[in-house]
């Protein structure tokens, strides 16, 4: 009966911690969401612009394409803050 005891004191420390992470996570969200998609437009306009000096403009557009697909969307990167 003594760990039945045990396992409920450590299952209520469990349970207690999991409403403070929430409300951390909910906190940390609302302050990086709305920074998400300035830094995506940011990002992409400084990889148009570095793409700007090359000469043949198929060859400028793969390479664009290329550089920004690790970089994904604003709704990617929304999701993944």
């Amino acid at each position: 009966m003594r760990q039945v005891c045990e396992l409920r004191l450590i299952l209520n420390s469990v349970l207690g911690s999991l409403t403070k992470l929430g409300w951390s996570i909910a906190i940390l969200a609302l302050m990086f969401c709305p920074f998400v998609p300035v830094l995506v437009q940011l990002t992409g306009a400084w990889l148009t612009d570095e793409m700007d000096g090359e000469e043949e403009i198929g060859s400028s557009l793969e390479g664009l394409r290329a550089r920004l697909e690790p970089v994904g969307s604003v709704h990617i990167a929304v999701l993944l803050c």
